[in-house]
């Protein structure tokens, strides 16, 4: 899940978001990035994930790790029934 997926319910403007990411990767591109490299660390600043690749692509997979490691409940989540 992304904060920019409009479907995950954390956006308050899904729109613009998506809109927004669109417009930066299509900066990147223009500016020629075409390779990029992102790690996620834990709380113990231990690597849990290296990303390398297309910009777009290495970006949105990193997203989804780092989104389960930084990610809380809200209290919504937290105190609806399940």
């Amino acid at each position: 899940m992304s904060i920019f997926d409009p479907t995950s319910g954390m956006n308050p403007l899904p729109w613009l978001q998506e809109k927004t990411l669109r417009a930066l990767e299509e900066a990147a591109r223009l500016a020629g990035l075409h390779f990029k490299v992102d790690v996620v660390v834990n709380h113990r600043r231990e690597v849990v994930g290296l990303f390398a690749g297309d910009v777009v692509a290495e970006h949105r997979t990193g997203v989804k790790l780092a989104t389960q490691v930084y990610r809380t409940e809200t209290v919504k989540e937290r105190f609806s029934p399940k």
